[in-house]
């Protein structure tokens, strides 16, 4: 006697009933897994960038030269300690309290 092979067959819709079965099953921990890989992915991602900016070299800096007349107009001008010159205040209106 010969013995038959038993044939496995599957059909689209057997498939689709178990994916959707899995899906529901699991739905939860599929929606945490993907959400925290995302999260993971992101922080990995702007940890790179961030690292990367650190390890720029700055430019060269350019030299900064002052002409006498605006080194003497800064040296002219009064200090907060220096109360020669009191600045009056409006008695009509409201006053700054910002002002010095």
């Amino acid at each position: 006697m010969k013995k038959s092979s038993p044939s496995v067959s599957i059909s689209s819709q057997q498939i689709s009933r178990n994916l959707r079965h899995f899906i529901g099953r699991f739905h939860i921990v599929l929606f945490t897994v993907l959400v925290l890989g995302g999260l993971a992915f992101t922080v990995f991602t702007l940890y790179r960038i961030y690292a990367s900016a650190i390890n720029v070299q700055p430019t060269q800096s350019t030299a900064v030269n002052y002409d006498i007349t605006t080194i003497e107009q800064i040296e002219s001008l009064r200090t907060r300690n220096d109360s020669s010159a009191v600045t009056p205040l409006p008695n009509d209106r409201r006053t700054n309290p910002f002002t010095e």
